[in-house]
């Protein structure tokens, strides 16, 4: 692979070691014949870990949406003396909504979504082998320098790398508690990592209508803008928002266009959060009833999911425990890869030690909210 242009590459790490990201170009012909196939293997790989299996046969829709920048591919490049740069690695991320509570209110912020990140354990571990010194008497660990360098990327507001060209709050994925590897770089970072017993990564396969009725529920719609005034909503992501008549409940959910890697078919992933202060019972069934079928409506509406009658919707509740159940008495499975049940994770750049990536990371401005309207 000493054809792939190294970019940016950094200084030297102990024992002459380079490390550093290229990005896929989906539409230049030789990057892509170069790329592909690496790419599936890594989609493959991770699909692998994680006791599942990805479909060969779709895999040309992920490179189709590539080309379109719906997501973007990233890959580990690797060199040491006497040695041509080496492919170990690499990730699939797209942009996203990261959502947090401000007092009684939410403030919405540009995130990346962390879709698939492998890395070879042979690379990996001669990367560590050959960069111990005195400094790092143990080597250093390739995923978390991969890691670190996508985040450092992703505040740099550098082209292709951060989300919608605009500093990001953090990144927004899922984990197996099994995956020791990827959990330890989590804890590093200060991610906050859902649990079994209040979050979950949640499914609705399928289009049949959410059972409603109890109680009549107002959905407020609302596109992301990068900046206050202006009227260009960033395309692959909305909002669905509901509070109650007194204005002190209220839950939101925010929608993003994005597509399975495993499976190469289009999905929408949603994240669902509260304030704090709940509804119960039925009550609180119907209004995340209505913000889901609200959901479908407005992506069927925007064609996220052409030519398709069961849509695949992926749902986020991190620390919500009381919207998980309602969420599975409203018919939604947890999603699972393999034998592993799958669960929500944020890494807010805020709470990221500044020695873990090796610089003071940009603070990340909050979404504007344009053309609110209520549901039909």
């Amino acid at each position: 692979m000493s054809s792939v242009a190294l970019d940016n590459m950094p200084g030297l790490l102990p024992g002459n070691a380079k490390a550093s990201i290229v990005r896929m170009n989906g539409t230049d012909v030789v990057h892509h014949m170069a790329l592909d196939e690496i790419l599936y293997r890594i989609v493959e790989s991770e699909a692998v870990t994680h006791g599942a299996s990805a479909d060969n046969a779709k895999f040309g829709k992920v490179i189709e949406a590539i080309k379109k920048n719906k997501i973007q591919a990233y890959f580990a490049i690797v060199e040491w003396e006497n040695c041509s740069p080496k492919l170990a690695g690499g990730s699939i991320e797209f942009p996203t909504v990261l959502t947090e509570r401000n007092g009684r209110d939410f403030r919405h912020y540009p995130a990346i979504y962390g879709e698939d990140t492998y890395v070879s354990p042979e690379l990996s571990q001669e990367f560590r082998n050959r960069t111990k010194s005195a400094e790092y008497p143990n080597g250093i660990g390739l995923g978390s320098h991969f890691i670190y360098e996508k985040i450092r990327r992703s505040v740099s507001r550098e082209q292709g790398y951060s989300p919608y060209g605009l500093v990001s709050r953090g990144r927004v994925g899922e984990y197996a508690g099994g995956n020791a590897a990827m959990t330890g770089i989590f804890k590093k970072l200060g991610a906050t990592m859902g649990a079994p017993d209040d979050s979950a990564v949640l499914e609705f396969i399928g289009d049949a209508p959410i059972e409603t009725g109890r109680s009549r529920v107002a959905i407020q719609l609302a596109d992301f803008a990068a900046k206050p005034g202006k009227d260009s909503s960033l395309p692959n992501v909305f909002l669905a928002n509901w509070q109650s008549e007194d204005g002190n409940q209220k839950i939101a959910a925010s929608f993003t266009e994005a597509i399975s890697t495993f499976l190469g078919e289009p999905i929408v992933r949603a994240q669902i959060t509260s304030n704090g202060n709940l509804p119960k019972g039925d009550k609180l069934k119907d209004v995340v009833a209505a913000l889901i079928s609200t959901g479908r409506d407005e992506v069927s509406r925007r064609k996220w999911i052409p030519d398709t009658t069961q849509p695949l919707m992926r749902i986020h509740a991190l620390n919500e425990p009381e919207i998980v159940s309602a969420l599975k008495e409203l018919g939604a499975s947890p999603r699972a890869l393999g034998p592993n049940a799958m669960l929500p994770l944020i890494t807010d750049f805020s709470n990221v030690p500044n020695e873990a990536v090796g610089l003071q990371l940009s603070t990340a401005r909050p979404l504007s909210l344009i053309r609110p309207r209520l549901a039909l």
